[in-house]
Parts: C-alpha cells; sequence; structure tokens
C-alpha cells in the first residue's frame, strides 16, 4: 500500500488524480466525482461506485504548521 500521508494539498487539479488513483487501487471503487472542500484544512468529498454500490468518502489533507484558522 502506498505512503497515505503525502501532502496533496497543494496540487490543485493534481490531486483530484492522485486521489481517483489512490481510490481505485487501494479500494477497488470508481470514482464518480470529487469536490474539494472549501476550508483551511484542505478536504474532498469523494463519490464512488464499487460493485455496483455507491461509496461516499471524505479525504483529508496534511495540515499546515503554520496556520492558525482562528
Amino acid at each position: 500500500m502506498e505512503d497515505t500521508h503525502s501532502d496533496i494539498s497543494g496540487l490543485g487539479d493534481q490531486a483530484e488524480a492522485l486521489i481517483t488513483r489512490w481510490v481505485d487501487e487501494n479500494l477497488g471503487a470508481k470514482v464518480v466525482r470529487v469536490d474539494r472542500q472549501g476550508r483551511w484544512r484542505p478536504a474532498w468529498f469523494v463519490e464512488a461506485q464499487r460493485d455496483g454500490q455507491p461509496l461516499r468518502l471524505y479525504i483529508r489533507g496534511e495540515r499546515t504548521e503554520n496556520f492558525l484558522p482562528y
């Protein structure tokens, strides 16, 4: 299994491609939608299909060390 702790927050569209590949390779699911959540910690809502069943995921990225949200 690949390193699941890589920081992909600054990759933009490449992050979606990496998420899609990871979900396919590790969960055996086909991603049908990826939406970036607008907040200080990078996160994505992912909709996928596995064995004809919907699979809804929430994927969080690494926190940045120097960011203070409040």
